[in-house]
């Protein structure tokens, strides 16, 4: 396989007039690169098993022909370090993206900043990131120069040294609202936050082992509480000192749409008026008996689905973004509650991952900014600004991690 050199990168990708082009380019020579270094990992020389193993598997609609499984193999043994991978796959899924999209968005479009500024390699070194954040695309070809000099030498930086393995993050698959999803947490993160908080909940339901121990989350829109809730499920079943815990989403309490749609709501629709709270009290009193069950919201059909849910850990995290609203009726709700828990983030960090949330699921820019308007942004308000003060108070950091806002209190010992 033929090794590009910088010269050639850059020639190549300077000539691409359009987004599509350039990113097309730019995987062929990523997969290239890839493909010159998976050998590495298989043989040492070995000419019978290139011939009839190795080639085979890199062959053009070969197994290891794609980006995404290619590197992920290269991850998963330990040969690239995780903001690398992060990079690349980032990389893939913007491609992606434009590949699906009938109008491709140009070099000075916002999407391709976003894509840009999102971009770990960048973001992790400042003297580049504040000049691009500058130049913003005034030169596309600038930016192609610096930035993927930079990814390229990153490719050709692959090697099979050990100490590349000093990866200190945690990265797990993790079935949210019936996707699999990839998430990543520090190991910092996990030992300083994540792990106190739950052996925290362990206590709390030790405390009353005859009942079920009931915790609210209650965050704003865009604040990662799915992923977060369904990764502390995945922290308690590997845990033997915690007991099992099994988040309960509070949107399968939304009024059926011929609700929404008589009381002409269906646009509000995941505002506070729009849930039926008296279901939602009734349910969380059932919580404290043996069989209890509880509704999820079916995204396919867009309503509640009922009794979906057989309870049946000791400790149920509820997560929602009116659990903790000052308001008639959703105040009554904390009496169900053992434990409160609250995640603050800064506005405008949720408003960029709420519109690119919305991009990913296929709406346009302008279109996702609309929705925000909308929706998504007068909830993100009425939740920072009309909540009821916590047990606990996360904050989300810019970057999606989570830090402790008040120390947990002492265990007695």
């Amino acid at each position: 396989m033929t090794t590009l050199t910088e010269d050639d990168v850059l020639e190549q990708l300077d000539a691409q007039d359009n987004l599509l082009s350039f990113m097309a380019t730019a995987n062929d020579i990523l997969l290239q690169a890839i493909k010159n270094f998976l050998p590495s990992l298989f043989v040492n020389n070995d000419e019978e098993i290139v011939e009839y193993a190795v080639k085979p598997l890199l062959a053009q609609s070969g197994p290891l022909d794609d980006i995404d499984v290619a590197i992920r193999l290269i991850y998963a043994l330990g040969k690239m370090d995780k903001w690398l991978y992060a990079d690349v796959i980032h990389f893939s899924q913007f491609y992606q993206y434009l590949r699906e999209q009938r109008e491709i968005p140009r070099f000075s479009d916002d999407i391709t900043w976003d894509f840009m500024s999102n971009v770990n390699s960048i973001t992790t070194n400042a003297t580049l990131y504040n000049s691009l954040k500058s130049m913003k695309f005034a030169d596309f070809a600038i930016y192609s120069e610096i930035r993927f000099c930079h990814h390229d030498q990153n490719r050709a930086g692959f090697s099979g040294n050990d100490d590349i393995k000093g990866i200190n993050t945690v990265k797990i698959s993790l079935q949210i609202n019936g996707l699999m999803t990839d998430a990543w947490y520090d190991d910092d993160e996990v030992e300083n936050v994540h792990k106190p908080l739950l052996r925290h909940l362990a206590t709390l339901n030790a405390k009353t082992p005859e009942r079920r121990t009931v915790i609210f989350l209650s965050a704003p829109p865009g604040t990662g509480k799915s992923t977060l809730t369904t990764f502390w499920e995945y922290l308690s079943r590997n845990d033997p000192e915690l007991p099992t815990i099994q988040t309960l989403p509070m949107d399968g309490f939304h009024h059926y749409n011929r609700w929404l749609d008589e009381h002409e709501l269906r646009a509000a629709k995941g505002a506070p008026e729009t849930f039926n709270v008296e279901k939602l009290a009734s349910n969380l009193r059932q919580l404290h008996e043996q069989n209890a069950t509880w509704p999820q919201y079916d995204r396919q059909l867009h309503d509640p689905v009922e009794n979906a849910i057989q309870v049946t850990a000791p400790v149920v995290i509820i997560e929602g973004n009116w659990l903790l609203y000052n308001a008639p009726s959703w105040r009554e709700l904390r009496q169900y509650c053992d434990y409160s828990l609250f995640i603050r983030a800064p506005a405008d960090v949720l408003r960029g991952r709420l519109i690119a949330r919305k991009q990913a699921g296929g709406l346009s820019e302008e279109q996702a900014q609309i929705f925000f308007d909308r929706t998504d942004g007068p909830n993100v308000c009425r939740v920072l600004e009309n909540s009821l003060p916590a047990s606990l108070t996360l904050e989300m950091t810019a970057k999606g991690e989570y830090r402790l806002a008040q120390a947990l209190p002492d265990e007695p010992q």
